[in-house]
């Protein structure tokens, strides 16, 4: 009979993960085809809303049928989905609510298994534009759209995507999501490989970002396949602590930047200059906004002048100050507490990935869409773990038993 039980409910599990594979499948799906120039000619945005529909069917049926909570994680759960209901409201975007019901649908759901699935597919997708890519550039380069930085003359190669750093964005995060899946496999080769991938194709793109990123998680693992254990004690404390910290720095860097002047000037403006301007433009959305706890819609006039710098009403890439004037800081303190919360217990390959989005999250506004940077995602298998004895379902059980 244990044994009966014990199939049925991997059954009920089986089909639990297939309902969020599914639904994770879709939003990937979804945002490809929002950025791909090959399907340019017929995207609708009816396609787009189907897909926001389904998705939300198929990750709403998986938490109200095949999940269960205790009475602090449905206050939680539904504290959140307000929040983040909020803040879309507020900002005119439909952001926020998806990337909650993708991290409050993990329960019970093997993730590892799900990006097994998703990177394979983001490769694949990543793959046809890379294919087609050098045939559209040398027989019909007119239709090709290209990035330039700033001012330079450069091309940028965006690979048939929206821009070069959309391009560069998901073929970081498929590289990260190859090494989370086969962690245990990896060897030396097979790291550095993973590297000059990424260098490859940097040598088109330019985007600075993901280098850096995948560089420092690149020598991680080379310590940790060098060393060991040795550097476990690091790793947690970077996956723990590194959010809250660049936070801190970047945040403190966008309020003072007004009072500062002489030296400390030269050095924030030296410090600008590395990060390619996204803190001076946070200071100047700091100056214009301010801060907000729960969201509110950003308003730049097309030219300022201000601190003796022109400013356009481009947004700020750095996410720690732009989600602090922008998506409200609530989103920062709640990563932040998970990260703290989550960091020790998480395997090495997860703390890898906290370690990555916190990197990220000071280079690139990307980290908003969290089903491709899934360092948040991640900590949901830890945020909604069933616990069957604190599980409402169970204290019924229990209330019937002792009342019968």
């Amino acid at each position: 009979m244990s044994n009966l039980v014990q199939s049925i409910k991997n059954g009920q599990l089986n089909y639990a993960n297939k309902i969020y594979n599914a639904a994770y499948i879709i939003i990937v799906i979804k945002a490809f085809y929002a950025y791909s120039d090959i399907v340019a000619a017929v995207r609708t945005q009816i396609v787009l809303n189907i897909c926001n529909l389904l998705l939300l069917l198929l990750l709403v049926y998986k938490m109200v049928f095949m999940q269960k909570y205790s009475i602090k994680q449905i206050f939680m759960c539904l504290i959140l989905a307000v929040i983040t209901r909020y803040t879309d409201s507020k900002t005119y975007m439909f952001m926020m609510l998806p990337d909650f019901f993708l991290i409050a649908a993990t329960q019970d759901v093997d993730f590892k298994k799900t990006i097994g699935i998703v990177y394979k597919i983001e490769a694949a997708i990543i793959g046809l534009h890379v294919a087609l890519y050098p045939i559209m550039y040398f027989f019909n380069r007119s239709a090709l759209r290209f990035s330039i930085r700033g001012g330079e003359t450069a091309i940028r190669h965006q690979f048939m995507l929206s821009h070069a750093n959309i391009f560069s964005m998901l073929l970081l995060w498929t590289i990260l999501g190859y090494i989370y899946v086969n962690y245990e496999k990896l060897d030396k080769l097979r790291i550095i490989v993973c590297w000059l991938v990424y260098v490859f194709f940097y040598l088109f793109t330019d985007s600075n970002s993901g280098l850096i990123i995948l560089t420092a998680i690149t020598i991680l693992l080379l310590l940790k396949n060098t060393i060991g254990d040795k550097i476990d004690g690091v790793v947690t404390f970077l996956a723990r602590y590194l959010y809250l910290i660049l936070f801190i720095v970047f945040d403190f860097m966008m309020v003072v930047f007004p009072l500062t002047s002489g030296k400390a000037r030269e050095i924030w403006l030296a410090v600008d200059d590395f990060f390619t301007g996204r803190p001076k433009y946070g200071a100047y959305a700091y100056y214009l906004q301010g801060f907000t706890l729960f969201g509110q819609p950003i308003h730049f006039p097309s030219k300022i002048h201000w601190e003796g710098m022109w400013f356009d009403s481009g947004a700020c890439d750095n996410a720690y100050m732009w989600i602090s004037v922008s998506y409200g800081l609530i989103y920062i303190f709640i990563i932040g507490f998970l990260f703290w919360k989550y960091g020790k217990k998480a395997t090495f390959e997860e703390k890898l990935i906290f370690i990555a989005y916190s990197l990220y999250t000071m280079m690139e506004l990307y980290v908003t869409y969290m089903y491709f940077c899934f360092g948040v995602i991640l900590v949901g298998k830890y945020l909604w773990e069933n616990k069957e004895e604190n599980t409402i379902g169970k204290k019924l059980k229990n209330a019937r038993k002792q009342t019968s």
